[in-house]
């Protein structure tokens, strides 16, 4: 016997039961008051009130006995009323699957990346990497001031690079001034690749800034921009249901997560595109020993710190150049 609340459906205000139950019979709802027994149908259980299937419903005073919960609600459910009950073994238990969960869904992503990849379009791509140049363009890019001649000896340069690449559309080579930029190239989805008028001042070595060109054909070949979407997506996803998609700390911990994970996956594209980009040069004729040296250049002049590789999209500088030696 289960003492509790009935409530009718026709108000809010209870009256004082007891609910009489038997694995052999239906349950009666017991009205002392009213001296009167109701037979009624269990719908489902929440907690600790019980719906029936005629609109009405009884709370229970205290937890529901479990073994009134098994007779009358799917098993699936009681051993989740089961988990709710705390105890250190379950805990831990829970703890262990939970982190498991964790790791499995972030190799997951990584190993997933590509594959999604790989089902995109290449003219979709192609056609982000646009969008994005065009929407950069007004805000960071300015018309270049290199001599045509030098621009001429560049784009002959990139002709031949990417003639011994297994990239099957040519993205466009742009050359810009990027003051907010500084000395950078940039690959975007798909292409085009922006080389900045600042890189090829800091180089100055044509030589160098072809190594550069080699690298940013890597990032397109190899589709590590539409890879980095891809994981920022997953990772979204599930970091948002690990810490919850309401505003505040949630938020700021699911926008740490997501960041320091695509950071790591950045820094993993950078070591894998200088490798590309000797093996590049070497197809193209050219001396792979320029990419370590424009390499060395350009982090010679990096305001990057050291110490921070854990929240920067570039290895830290040491590490590198360690790779290619």
């Amino acid at each position: 016997m289960i003492k509790g609340q009935y409530f009718d459906g026709t108000s809010a205000q209870g009256k004082t039961a007891r609910l009489s139950w038997s694995t052999l019979a239906s349950p009666l709802v017991l009205l002392p008051d009213e001296a009167l027994s109701l037979s009624v149908e269990v719908t489902s259980i929440q907690g600790s009130q019980v719906f029936f299937k005629d609109g009405t419903s009884f709370m229970g005073d205290a937890t529901l006995p479990t073994d009134f919960c098994a007779a009358y609600q799917p098993s699936i459910l009681n051993w989740i009323r089961q988990l709710e009950v705390f105890s250190v073994k379950k805990s831990l238990v829970l703890g262990t699957c939970f982190i498991l969960c964790v790791v499995v869904l972030r190799f997951s992503i990584e190993v997933l990346a590509p594959v999604i990849t790989d089902f995109v379009p290449v003219d979709a791509e192609i056609a982000l990497g646009q969008e994005t140049y065009e929407a950069m363009y007004d805000q960071h890019f300015l018309p270049s001031k290199l001599s045509i001649a030098e621009r001429k000896r560049l784009q002959r340069a990139y002709d031949e690079l990417w003639a011994v690449s297994n990239l099957k559309h040519k993205p466009t080579l742009h050359f810009k001034q990027a003051p907010d930029i500084g000395a950078n190239a940039l690959a975007f989805p798909g292409g085009p690749i922006v080389v900045t008028d600042e890189l090829v001042h800091l180089l100055r070595d044509e030589a160098l800034v072809e190594a550069v060109i080699a690298h940013e054909l890597a990032h397109v070949e190899h589709r590590h921009s539409l890879q980095k979407v891809v994981i920022v997506a997953g990772t979204l996803a599930v970091a948002s249901v690990i810490f919850g998609a309401e505003e505040g700390l949630s938020e700021e911990l699911v926008a740490a997560v997501v960041n320091l994970y695509a950071f790591q996956h950045s820094q993993k594209f950078e070591l894998a595109s200088d490798q590309y980009a000797v093996d590049l040069l070497m197809k193209a004729g050219r001396d792979s020993a320029a990419v370590s040296e424009s390499l060395a250049l350009l982090l010679a002049n990096s305001p990057e710190k050291e110490g921070l590789s854990l929240f920067s999209t570039h290895p830290e500088k040491q590490a590198r150049l360690d790779a290619l030696n």
